[in-house]
């Protein structure tokens, strides 16, 4: 069986589409587990409405972000084989999840994480797929990218119970959390084929922007923002806090690498041009984040 993770908050406009899609799965039972972040519009009179139907079981949470709720979810998981996350407003192709599986039983080590690419979506229609080449990930550009979306995820139960066991509350962003965690302490399988369609709308607008243009604006917006978050810097020093007794000594390196690397302008270069990294799209905007000191 896989469990559904879903977090809602105001989600009304797009989630019956949604949970439609996720009951249209094929070949796999499916249970589906629902936080809501303090919905203030008619998202939990649907979600009501399916649980009363007995297609889904979901309970009300205070607003604690949509990273705390998705942890929070992780922790109150029924049991189950597999665990994927949801977003509220995506649709899922009807093998998703089959195809989630069937990969993830190729792997014989049991801290499995299934991801893919996807379709961007937006106005009702297919814009394209995200990635245009299949990703080929190390554990050192795990560290500096995020070129991974937890709504693609599924991952093993021991995954799952590893993160819960091992993670306390503070973790920065669910997505990559997990995905760190899978890198590290177990093995990936990627997926190029598109399995979702990642639906934009309003500010939501990752994956739709691929023009010249748009590229340039987010480099200067990325520009104008990084120095506040050292969000790569603090998971690296996360990972060694939670899991750095189950690390062997090169990850623990590789780890320490990130998260001291700006004590100096000489770690910065030695960052820079390490060659285990393997360079990337994002090459500009990552250069000046660990030149800047805003890794």
């Amino acid at each position: 069986m896989v469990c559904i993770l879903l977090s809602t908050y105001n989600g009304e406009k797009y989630l019956e589409e949604q949970l439609q899609s996720l009951i249209a799965q094929e070949g796999v039972d499916i249970h589906i587990l629902v936080r809501d972040d303090g919905s203030q519009d008619r998202t939990r009179h649907i979600l009501k409405e399916w649980e009363d139907r007995g297609l889904l079981s979901w309970y009300l949470g205070d607003n604690v972000g949509s990273t705390n709720s998705f942890m929070e979810l992780m922790e109150q998981a029924p049991d189950a084989e597999y665990y994927a996350f949801c977003d509220q407003d995506d649709i899922w192709k009807p093998a998703k999840l089959a195809t989630a599986v069937r990969m993830l039983e190729q792997i014989q080590n049991p801290i499995k994480l299934y991801y893919s690419n996807l379709f961007v979506y937006r106005d009702g229609q297919i814009l394209g797929s995200l990635f245009k080449r299949p990703l080929t990930p190390n554990r050192f550009n795990a560290l500096l990218e995020y070129n991974s979306y937890g709504c693609t995820f599924v991952m093993s139960c021991q995954l799952k119970d590893k993160i819960v066991k091992n993670s306390q509350r503070g973790v920065i962003n669910h997505d990559n959390w997990t995905f760190l965690s899978a890198c590290f302490l177990g093995e990936l399988i990627y997926d190029h084929i598109p399995q979702i369609l990642y639906r934009q709308h309003g500010g939501n607008q990752v994956g739709a922007r691929n023009d010249f243009k748009s590229r340039v604006c987010d480099v200067v917006k990325g520009i104008r923002h990084f120095q506040q978050t050292s969000i790569r810097q603090k998971n690296a020093k996360l990972l060694l806090d939670y899991y750095g007794r189950l690390l062997n000594p090169e990850d623990i390196e590789i780890i320490k690498t990130v998260s001291e690397y700006n004590h100096s302008f000489k770690d910065r270069l030695k960052l820079l041009f390490d060659r285990r990294y393997r360079m990337t799209h994002n090459n500009l905007i990552l250069f000046l984040r660990v030149l800047l000191g805003g890794l």
